[in-house]
């Protein structure tokens, strides 16, 4: 990765004497960060990678954290290669050689060029990409690891004994069944209901939402819950028909959000109607 696609990516790159700080700087940032956004799960690690491991990168990866435990699965959102090189560079280096950070079998984010990681102090800092097929099996019972590319090479040769490699990344660990189902009704950034199970995990999907309109004149909207069935209707005018007053976002989101095991909340504003029936609506990816 070059120094123009690293600044094309947001990413500070100077002189090598600089990185160190920047890398100082950033690492507190973003741990500031994730305090900020109330993510309390996420924790910064550090593993340093020794002179001998380094040599034998490209046939043997090193493990960064072993897989989680049972019920747990892992998201790596951010991490970080340093290097602090002594007076002896590698050799035996494919000009295409590339470092990345792997669960499992899968590669996550983008790979870090081993050209980049030539003098003490250097360091990349990168948003990992993991474009997988996010099966639970993907994320859970899989160790992080740091694998290197060396085209036909084999290791890596030449070096000293004072290089290292130091690796910094956050984990974010999280129950599996962390998921709550979910489902909505009505449309549009200001009259959508977004309705969710209170409870994560596949029992939520068992829930269902239904829309009716109300018969009869000057009906009240309400909300109902009987077993896992939700049903909100409508209420009506003086004349028999929807009163929209009676039925905006907000107000069916009140009134769905006061049932019990399921919380509710209006798109935007709120302040657009629901004029119609819909559904009934299966809750979905409870997991």
């Amino acid at each position: 990765m070059s120094g123009t696609e690293l600044t094309s990516l947001g990413l500070e790159v100077g002189d090598a004497a600089a990185y160190p700080h920047t890398l100082r700087t950033t690492l507190k940032q973003l741990d500031d960060l994730f305090v900020e956004t109330r993510l309390w799960s996420v924790v910064r690690r550090i593993v340093e990678i020794p002179h001998a491991a380094i040599l034998t990168l490209p046939t043997t990866p090193v493990t960064l954290l072993a897989a989680p435990a049972a019920g747990l699965v892992r998201f790596v959102p951010y991490f970080a290669v340093e290097t602090v090189f002594g007076a002896g560079a590698l050799t035996n280096v494919d000009g295409a050689a590339t470092l990345q950070a792997k669960l499992g079998t899968i590669a996550l984010g983008p790979t870090l060029a081993v050209s980049e990681l030539v003098a003490t102090g250097a360091d990349i800092l990168v948003p990992v990409d993991a474009k997988l097929t996010s099966t639970k099996a993907n994320l859970s019972a899989q160790a992080l690891t740091l694998t290197c590319a060396n085209g036909a090479l084999g290791a890596f040769t030449g070096g000293h004994i004072a290089n290292l490699l130091r690796v910094t990344f956050w984990t974010m660990e999280v129950p599996v069944g962390a998921a709550k189902a979910y489902a909505k009704v009505g449309a549009g950034a200001n009259g959508t209901v977004q309705i969710c199970a209170d409870l994560t995990g596949v029992a939520g999907n068992a829930y269902t939402v239904e829309v009716k309109v109300g018969v009869g004149n000057d009906i009240a909207m309400s909300a109902t819950l009987t077993g896992t069935a939700i049903r909100v209707t409508l209420g009506t005018n003086g004349g028999g028909t929807v009163d929209n007053t009676k039925n905006t976002a907000t107000l069916i989101a009140a009134a769905v959000h006061a049932l019990a095991g399921v919380s509710s909340a209006a798109s935007g504003t709120g302040v657009t109607a629901l004029t119609g029936a819909e559904g009934p609506t299966t809750f979905a990816n409870g997991a």
